[in-house]
């Protein structure tokens, strides 16, 4: 197996241009790297010395809790989707949202303004993406394609798509070590038409723009790139085709689409 030194890792974040001052979510499969030097944590530590000082480290920490009926505490409730969510929400001074499906856990000089849970819904104005996109932040695939971005369900509330609508969830949330009953609402796919789900073509259309800077790793490719390049060219091809987040050749699985 391929070895990624921390001296790797520093490298890659400079090739891709990660710097200070920056704001930067990252999803990840860690499995691209190989065996790691120092594990998720030396990921970590080396993001973090990159984007220092003034930067902001973001890693999604989902749980789905309220979509599975299940009490969500933000201090021992795992993330479902990866470890290194897991791995940052262990560390002193780091901040976990409150929104009981889709969390994240941020560390750094915006964590407060970008973690706060004012609103219900996880995708739409005042959520965690609405603030991603204002500051201009970049986003961090590690070895992951753009299929892994619910930043584009933001953007599909943003364009108010025929085939999504908000939910309520409801469930508890522990705070302060209290248990107190709360609501999350999330903009679901509307199965009376059944949306089939594909980005891939949106994908290719951001992977050609120039903001989209790579990089190679042992097993796959890094990419990095402003927030805001997707939401300008989703809302672009959006008006051009109103189902390009879809399957082309199947957008609905139902009959009666809308």
């Amino acid at each position: 197996m391929i070895r990624t030194s921390r001296s790797d890792l520093v490298n890659l974040w400079r090739r891709v241009g990660i710097g200070s001052g920056m704001l930067v979510l990252c999803h990840s499969f860690l499995g691209a790297f190989g065996r790691i030097e120092g594990g998720p944590d030396s990921l970590i530590d080396t993001l973090i010395d990159a984007i220092e000082p003034g930067g902001t480290l973001v890693v999604p920490a989902f749980t789905y809790s309220f979509f599975k009926g299940e009490t969500y505490d933000p201090s021992t409730t795992p993330s479902t989707v990866g470890i290194l969510g897991d791995a940052l929400r262990r560390r002193n001074g780091v901040v976990r949202s409150l929104d009981p499906n889709f969390s994240n856990v941020a560390i750094g000089r915006m964590t407060n303004e970008l973690m706060r849970w004012s609103n219900p819904a996880s995708f739409g104005a005042d959520s965690f993406y609405a603030r991603l996109l204002q500051p201009d932040g970049q986003v961090l695939l590690l070895g992951v394609d753009y299929t892994a971005l619910p930043l584009f369900m933001h953007l599909e509330w943003q364009l108010q798509v025929s085939y999504r609508y908000e939910k309520a969830f409801a469930g508890h949330i522990v705070r302060s070590g209290e248990l107190r009953r709360a609501q999350a609402i999330h903009y679901v796919r509307d199965e009376r038409v059944a949306p089939q789900t594909d980005r891939r073509r949106i994908g290719v259309l951001i992977d050609a723009d120039n903001s989209v800077r790579r990089a190679n790793c042992a097993y796959g490719l890094i990419r990095a790139f402003p927030a805001r390049t997707v939401e300008r060219i989703v809302r672009r091809e959006v008006a051009k085709n109103p189902l390009i987040l879809l399957d082309a050749d199947r957008p609905f699985l139902a009959t009666s689409e809308l």
